[in-house]
């Protein structure tokens, strides 16, 4: 796996914090930053799309999003996970393998 396929999910993920961030305090280089993080986003998808097939190479950026997302909520926002989480999380991980291949 590539650092882009990292670094696109992530690039996703810092914008809508700091949009959030923006509509409570109103703090215009919040907007800026996000307009930052969806550049070096579109530059990912970039890279990412000019040697693979879109299906499945976005597919494992979304699943790889969805895992930081959890992630963050488990080491930042103490959320529990739960079995059907679990079991997703798990099927998750399964997919990027086979998509891989």
């Amino acid at each position: 796996m590539n650092i882009w396929n990292i670094i696109a999910p992530i690039s996703a993920i810092i914008p809508i914090a700091l949009i959030k961030e923006y509509t409570l305090n109103k703090n215009f280089l919040l907007l800026i930053g996000a307009l930052c993080c969806y550049i070096v986003l579109l530059y990912s998808y970039i890279i990412i799309f000019k040697n693979n097939k879109v299906s499945s190479r976005y597919t494992i950026i979304q699943i790889v999003q969805i895992l930081i997302i959890i992630l963050i909520g488990v080491l930042f926002f103490k959320e529990k996970i739960t079995l059907s989480m679990l079991l997703g999380i798990l099927l998750g991980i399964a997919s990027i393998f086979l998509l891989n291949k």
